[in-house]
């Protein structure tokens, strides 16, 4: 499921809403079979600008909603991403400076162990 601005969409709305934003349409387009369920359902969210006539569905373009849907929702993928990518660098910050302080605590407590007999 593919949601945003409190639109939820299945794979293939999703998919083929991602291909008319990415296409340069201009004009209209009859559409027939199995695209034009999917055309009437993203018509009923008002994400596509359509006539619906009798088995057959004429596709005029995409909403301002539509536009918007798929920019909003790369915008949060990307927000996602770099959110993962941000913890993994505080994941990998911890580890080397627990590491480090792991190391220098063993330094430490073998000096005092030779040094001074204080640990043994």
């Amino acid at each position: 499921m593919y949601s945003a601005n409190g639109i939820t969409l299945n794979g293939e709305e999703f998919e083929l809403i991602s291909k008319l934003s990415a296409e340069a349409f201009d004009g209209q387009r009859s559409v027939e079979g199995g695209d034009e369920d999917v055309y009437r359902s993203l018509c009923g969210k008002g994400l596509v600008k359509g006539v619906k006539g009798y088995g057959v569905f004429v596709y005029l373009g995409l909403t301002v909603d539509g536009r918007s849907f798929v920019r909003d929702w790369e915008a949060q993928r990307e927000a996602e991403r770099r959110a993962r990518r941000s913890d993994r660098r505080h994941d990998y910050l911890v580890a080397i400076v627990s590491a480090a302080a792991g190391f220098a605590l063993g330094a430490l407590s073998s000096y005092l162990t030779n040094c001074f007999g204080l640990l043994g």
